[in-house]
């Protein structure tokens, strides 16, 4: 079976179901409710749902994850909560935790937010976390603290 070394990150630790899969390690997504194969990113964004779940209180009914948002080409959000409305409320972009976020992960995730149009955005690598709130008058990005 491949092995893959988990990173410590930056995140309270949660209890995850893992499985093997023809050799290929593979951890239980609780919002798709099926095994996905685990990668760096992956083990990223399943520790920021699992905290945007307990300790955030999100409901996990507002949540989509890998979201197709533009049908031109394969751009995928990791993921996007949504408001009661179904309105987008957070766009989340995942790294691996050994990529720096950086001004290139910047202009990615805010192309992506001009099309789902959240009110806040946050990219994080699981070490590094960081929360913008999007101002669509002047087509700018607050950073914030929390």
């Amino acid at each position: 079976m491949d092995t893959i070394k988990l990173a410590k990150l930056n995140l309270p630790s949660y209890k995850f179901t893992f499985k093997s899969i023809e050799g290929k390690l593979y951890i239980l997504d609780e919002i798709r409710s099926q095994y996905v194969f685990l990668t760096p990113e992956e083990w990223v964004r399943q520790n920021l749902v699992m905290y945007l779940i307990t300790h955030q209180k999100y409901p996990k009914s507002f949540f989509s994850l890998e979201s197709s948002i533009n049908s031109k080409n394969s751009k995928r959000c990791d993921i996007i909560i949504y408001n009661k409305d179904m309105s987008a409320f957070m766009l989340i972009e995942c790294k691996n935790s050994k990529i720096k976020i950086n001004e290139k992960v910047l202009i990615q995730s805010s192309k992506y937010n001009l099309i789902v149009k959240a009110k806040y955005m946050v990219i994080s690598n699981g070490l590094n976390h960081y929360i913008f709130e999007a101002n669509y008058k002047n087509n700018g990005f607050m950073q914030l603290d929390n």
